[in-house]
């Protein structure tokens, strides 16, 4: 994990988060949920370093099947990605004009990565 993440004023609290939710336990939303993984966890946060060491703070909540879903919205520009419980990432983002372009099978290739961070540091100028 970089140091330029780990100085993020949000990365502390993510993490403390990131914690809750690998204690919530079966059924967490009473609609039958599965636990957190910690691979879902770990990804997570190799993500997080990934796309957005120096970017703006997302949004994370817990999926239903065990996963972790990481937001970030801005001016209509929607980025989301999935973590599933196995680590597996699912990306989608969404233009302003409406217009979505989805990465199902998310790879760790050099390109998504350029992608993501490039829209992700368009939203961080959009707020400063």
């Amino acid at each position: 994990m970089s140091k330029t993440l780990q100085s993020q004023p949000w990365f502390r609290p993510t993490l403390g988060q990131l914690a809750e939710y690998l204690r919530l336990g079966d059924n967490w939303d009473g609609y039958g949920a599965r636990p957190i993984h910690d691979s879902a966890v770990k990804r997570a946060v190799a993500v997080l370093d990934a796309v957005c060491p120096a970017g703006p703070e997302p949004w994370i909540v817990p999926t239903p099947e065990g996963g972790l879903q990481i937001e970030w919205a801005s001016d209509g520009l929607e980025i989301e990605i999935e973590i599933l419980a196995s680590g597996t990432a699912q990306v989608l983002i969404v233009e302003p004009s409406g217009e979505e372009s989805e990465f199902p099978a998310f790879s760790d290739s050099t390109d998504t990565w350029d992608l993501l961070r490039d829209r992700i540091a368009e939203m961080r100028c959009r707020t400063t």
